[in-house]
């Protein structure tokens, strides 16, 4: 099923369906190129976007709840389509009254897609491929309130890198 745009001799295709359910948008705009609007005004959430996977079976653990890829063509001579960033869900327990869910934040870094962040039921980790990217967070005063430096396998705190001292011991505790 298509839907196009424009005179009859020159229209262009907007919005596709394939036989299998696959719907395709094409906008040549650089405004929002989905908008879901509620007009409700009561205190409820909307309006909503939902990813609900089923297959008309029981969930089982481990499996995809959905995926959500930021793309883009690279420079290469003729450009290939990158999938920049990616975030996906899986159920890590399907187990009923102990459903549990995982949640991964991946990002293309020097070519090749590395893990940023990880959540799980009993953790969240980041850079849990040991990639070499640093944690920052910054405070009021300093830019580098903590600083975790994957390249020198090093914590900073209240200071920027060479500029304090660095505790760099797997066992040593602040706080």
């Amino acid at each position: 099923l298509s839907f196009k745009t424009g005179a009859s001799e020159a229209a262009a295709e907007k919005m596709s369906i394939d036989s299998t359910g696959a719907v395709t948008m094409t906008s040549t705009g650089t405004t929002n190129n989905l908008r879901l609007i509620s007009t409700d005004t009561s205190g409820s959430s909307a309006p909503d976007l939902k990813f609900y996977r089923s297959p008309g079976e029981a969930g089982a653990d481990n499996d995809y709840l959905g995926r959500i890829d930021f793309a883009g063509n690279n420079d290469a001579g003729t450009p290939e389509e990158i999938d920049y960033v990616q975030m996906y869900a899986q159920i890590e327990d399907a187990t009923d009254g102990e459903e549990g869910a995982k949640f991964f934040v991946n990002s293309f870094v020097g070519g090749a897609a590395v893990e940023r962040m990880r959540f799980l039921e009993s953790e969240t980790t980041f850079n849990d491929g040991g990639a070499n990217l640093d944690f920052r967070v910054e405070g009021s005063n300093f830019s580098s309130l903590l600083h975790v430096n994957a390249g020198d396998d090093s914590v900073y705190i209240n200071n920027t890198i060479g500029a304090a001292q660095a505790h760099d011991s797997y066992d040593e505790r602040f706080g």
